[in-house]
């Protein structure tokens, strides 16, 4: 697993966290950032995914202005946004959320999962957890 993907399992486990506490714009801004994660490690249909949950509760989002979240990434707008959220919420701190929110991710299926098809199918599980 690269470290896009680690990044991008790391974002969703804290999402559902979020959801679960009905924090929605911090579940929004991971989700952001899961997308973003997405991208890099080429996964634009999970990118999608992530991008049309955030629509879900905010149909007026940025993230709504382009048709698939990677096009969103390449406008002024979008990267400003995205570095913004890597400011206000880094890698790092979220690692050490994941970390130490074990409690509440317990529930949360685990990524010991090498092969590609098994890491998408639990990518999918987060998402599948978040409404």
């Amino acid at each position: 697993m690269d470290r896009h993907e680690e990044a991008l399992l790391n974002y969703l486990q804290l999402a559902i966290v979020s959801e679960q506490k009905r924090q929605y714009s911090g579940r929004d801004k991971l989700l952001l950032l899961a997308g973003q994660a997405a991208c890099q490690a080429g996964l634009l249909e999970i990118a999608d995914r992530c991008r049309d949950l955030v629509l879900n509760r905010n149909p007026h989002h940025l993230v709504g202005k382009q048709d698939h979240f990677h096009e969103m990434l390449t406008t002024e707008e979008g990267m400003s946004l995205m570095r913004q959220l890597e400011r206000q919420i880094p890698l790092e701190r979220v690692e050490l959320l994941v970390s130490g929110s074990w409690d509440q991710i317990a529930e949360i299926p685990q990524a010991p999962a090498e092969e590609v098809e098994g890491f998408q199918n639990l990518v999918l599980q987060y998402l599948n957890k978040l409404s």
